[in-house]
């Protein structure tokens, strides 16, 4: 397995975990360490394979004290079980998440885009799954935790949340956008269970002042005129 890239976003509060999805030659996916004040928020987590190496590498930082999961996609919650047992800590996600990783509904299952709910049956199929994760709470939208606004942004998933950090002026949008080529784009279709609700719900970034956004995939993108960029970016302007 490919070891994880850390790098500091912002000193003592924030870093990126970057792995590969799947190892060695896959896509870039990222994970985020924020200190809120107790311990150590892990924002996303990873595929299954991918616990033992963030446990190990946020050492370094201090103690991660709670999972937030953004969607209930394998490579962004498949390690919250693994670690939630390892470290005796919850996992957070959106009330319409939870039964997803609860291993109660499937999101193949679900209503939406009949090429996003193939692609994620043929996962499902060869064993990329979202281990049962017992220890999960819900949230809802405009909730606080750790210094951390709740967002609710469906339509990647049905409890697909974006998180903004306002003391850090930084958007966590999870798969909404990506940062694959340089700009912020809207999210991969064929993972995109309805893409109507999903470009719809991003009018909630208009609520937020941010300069910086942190995607699933893609590197960190810092603009003084993000919230322009995504309004325009959201209307296809």
């Amino acid at each position: 397995m490919s070891k994880p890239s850390v790098i500091t976003i912002q000193p003592d509060s924030l870093w990126q975990i970057t792995l590969r999805f799947p190892p060695i030659i896959g896509v870039p996916t990222n994970c985020w360490l924020w200190n809120g004040g107790d311990g150590l928020t892990l924002i996303d987590c990873g595929c299954p394979n991918h616990a033992e190496e963030i446990v190990k590498v946020s050492r370094e930082f201090g103690e991660i004290k709670r999972v937030v999961i953004t969607h209930a996609h394998p490579d962004h919650a498949g390690a919250a079980s693994t670690i939630s047992r390892a470290l005796n800590i919850p996992v957070y996600a959106h009330e319409s998440e939870i039964d997803f990783l609860r291993a109660k509904k499937t999101i193949h299952d679900e209503k939406g885009s009949l090429i996003c709910k193939c692609v994620m049956w043929l996962a499902h199929s060869a064993g990329l799954t979202v281990p049962k994760v017992e220890n999960v709470s819900a949230l809802t939208d405009n909730q606080e935790i750790e210094g951390l606004n709740i967002l609710h942004t469906p339509g990647h998933t049905p409890g697909s949340i974006s998180l903004f950090a306002p003391s850090a002026r930084t958007l966590f949008c999870g798969d909404n956008l990506d940062n694959l080529s340089g700009k912020p784009a809207l999210g991969q279709l064929w993972c995109t269970l309805d893409e109507s609700t999903r470009n719809s719900s991003l009018g909630h970034y208009d609520k937020v002042d941010a300069n910086r956004l942190l995607a699933g995939h893609g590197k960190p993108y810092e603009s003084d005129t993000l919230r322009t960029e995504l309004q325009r970016l959201v209307s296809g302007k």
